[in-house]
């Protein structure tokens, strides 16, 4: 889906790895998508990322809710524009908080 496509909407778990930060992955349903494989994924340029991720089995407290490692990898991977929830989304707040947010920029 990423390669037709210039925008990346994603609001996903992802696995973190503290010692290599870029080969940490967003868990997909059918396989991980880790930062190097994004620009491998993309062939249309890549003008924009809402990510909201949320990190599981982060054993180092320093790494917790560290979706800006996730946004900065985004951006490094070739996204002109990365957008970052800190903290996570969950379903109670998730769709307000999005809409708010594309109706303000649209």
């Amino acid at each position: 889906a990423l390669k037709d496509h210039g925008w990346f909407h994603l609001v996903a778990y992802a696995t973190q790895n503290a010692y290599q930060p870029f080969n940490s992955s967003f868990l997909m349903c059918d396989d991980l998508l880790s930062l190097p494989d994004i620009p491998l994924a993309c062939s249309e340029p890549k003008e924009f990322a809402f990510l909201s991720a949320r990190p599981v089995g982060s054993q180092l407290r320093w790494m917790q809710n560290e979706t800006t490692q996730f946004a900065a990898g985004l951006q490094f991977s070739g996204f002109k524009s990365v957008v970052g929830t800190m903290g996570s989304l969950d379903g109670s707040n998730a769709y307000e908080i999005i809409s708010k947010f594309y109706n303000t920029i649209f």
